[in-house]
């Protein structure tokens, strides 16, 4: 657990992750800004340049949190079916 999780600075940080996730998948990359992030997260578009360099840093923060979460899963299913007998069940 990161000891900043609680932070307001984590909480902004999260905030602005949520939001430009929400907003990359509905919008798409080109067509999200970063004042609209910025809106949706309820913080300034300082805040958010504070905690990412830019638009491009987010969505790739964004990404490889979501490749790490795969890939987290994929292994915890790997070690799970390492050893089944029973695949069809155990891939339920």
């Amino acid at each position: 657990m990161d000891r900043r999780e609680g932070t307001q600075s984590a909480r902004k940080h999260k905030a602005i992750v949520d939001a430009a996730t929400a907003l990359f998948l509905s919008k798409g990359y080109q067509g999200t800004s970063v004042d609209e992030i910025a809106a949706l997260a309820k913080v300034g578009k300082q805040t958010v340049y504070h905690h990412f360099a830019d638009k491009q840093n987010l969505f790739s923060e964004i990404i490889l949190g979501n490749i790490a979460i795969a890939e987290g899963f994929t292994s915890a299913a790997a070690d799970i079916l390492r050893d089944t007998r029973d695949l069809e069940r155990d891939l339920r």
